[in-house]
């Protein structure tokens, strides 16, 4: 098991409480050293983990993207009003969950190459989704 999924591990922590630090407080408000405060460790031990506070976003995108696709890919497409609501409502649950991504994404983008690398492999991926998601919707009302 990596460090990187050990359960209760120092990466994992980090990763954790720096998602609610950003969605807290703005990502733009919470340096580093706040991290390591808040968990009781030393900067060190984080820069071990994280060269930098724009790897953890990177880890964090990667994460709300993995998260959004696999509800999208494992959910029933909503065939009533009354599924798209709670299909809908899974959506939002996975969006707030990463609500700090959202409030100055182009700055975050700017930011870090590797960032704007992953968000556009993620939107071309959500483009591909959506294609199919068509296909299925047409085949659907077709039977």
């Amino acid at each position: 098991m990596s460090r990187e999924t050990r359960p209760g591990g120092t990466y994992l922590r980090i990763i954790e409480s720096s998602l609610q630090l950003f969605n807290e407080q703005g990502e733009r408000n919470v340096s580093t050293n706040h991290i390591a405060n808040h968990l009781g460790i030393s900067p060190g031990n984080l820069y071990y983990h994280f060269g930098n506070k724009d790897e953890i976003v990177v880890q964090l995108f990667k994460r709300y993207s993995e998260e959004l696709q696999t509800y999208l890919t494992q959910t029933e497409l909503p065939d009533d009003i009354a599924k798209m609501t709670t299909y809908m409502a899974g959506v939002y649950r996975v969006l707030w969950a990463y609500r700090f991504l959202f409030s100055d994404v182009n700055a975050l983008l700017m930011r870090s190459t590797e960032l704007l690398g992953e968000h556009n492999q993620f939107t071309r991926g959500a483009a591909d989704y959506q294609a199919a998601a068509e296909i299925e919707r047409k085949r659907h009302y077709r039977n």
